[in-house]
């Protein structure tokens, strides 16, 4: 397949991946979310999920937004008394170690 015709398709694939996620994000659920942050396209996916280029309204900081199925998620673990995945727990015990990506917030939504 010709490089220009693959792009054209992957382009069309991210477009309409981020077309179903805004209309994820439309449920009462996310207005947490949408009053904290913008998504302005996607940056990448793998395995586990996608990640998303976005900014904090509240001063516009550019943020990296991160989707992970619950049916991806292998282990498990507790803060503050509520089930997470054990990438939000590490990510919450290290946040001060430089290095290591600051997590600003997480949201656990419904399927």
């Amino acid at each position: 397949m010709p490089l220009p015709v693959l792009a054209r398709k992957m382009q069309k694939l991210a477009s309409q991946q981020l077309h179903q996620l805004k209309q994820l994000l439309t449920g009462r659920g996310f207005i947490k979310f949408k009053r904290l942050y913008k998504i302005k396209g996607e940056l990448g996916q793998g395995g586990f999920g996608i990640v998303y280029k976005g900014v904090r309204l509240s001063d516009m900081l550019p943020v990296a937004v991160k989707f992970i199925e619950r049916r991806h998620v292998r282990e498990w673990g507790r803060l503050a008394e509520q089930r997470v995945p054990m990438e939000i727990c590490m990510l919450t015990r290290c946040n001060q170690l430089s290095g290591v990506i600051t997590l600003l917030d997480w949201f656990s939504l419904p399927e």
